[in-house]
């Protein structure tokens, strides 16, 4: 059996790609950049709007509509505006980055759902499928 097809077989319904996963997070890093900066170029706009109204079925429609960007599925996205002011380059001192010193105001917020256990002869076979669903890892 080749290591493609050995891939295939160790693979169940419901198990997460993480090869394929990698290059989402690389897409995912690129669409959020570029949401940002549209949020800071047009703050009044459907994706601005759509990322500061709390719905995250339209934050979904918007990224796909304004960066050709599709969450992930199962993804519940959301944003919040906070009061933290770039810096930027002082002549004075060695460089550093704009944003320091706002890195708690900039830290996300993950929301971890904890399933109910399942019976106990099921608990070793359960946390192993939750492993590979993904979910272990929701900023991935």
């Amino acid at each position: 059996m080749d290591s493609k097809t050995q891939l295939r077989v160790t693979r169940m319904p419901g198990d997460e790609n993480y090869i394929r996963d990698l290059q989402a997070q690389f897409d995912w890093q690129v669409a959020l950049t570029r949401a940002i900066a549209e949020y800071w170029r047009d703050p009044k706009g459907a994706l601005a709007t759509a990322m500061l109204g709390g719905k995250p079925d339209e934050i979904r429609k918007q990224f796909k509509a304004k960066l050709n960007f599709e969450l992930p599925p199962g993804m519940k996205l959301t944003f919040k505006e906070v009061d933290v002011h770039y810096k930027g380059q002082s002549e004075k001192g060695p460089p550093q980055n704009g944003w320091n010193g706002s890195v708690d105001e900039l830290t996300a917020e993950v929301v971890i759902p904890l399933p109910s256990p399942p019976s106990v002869e099921d608990r070793a076979r359960a946390i192993s499928d939750y492993i590979a669903t993904g979910k272990a890892y929701p900023f991935t």
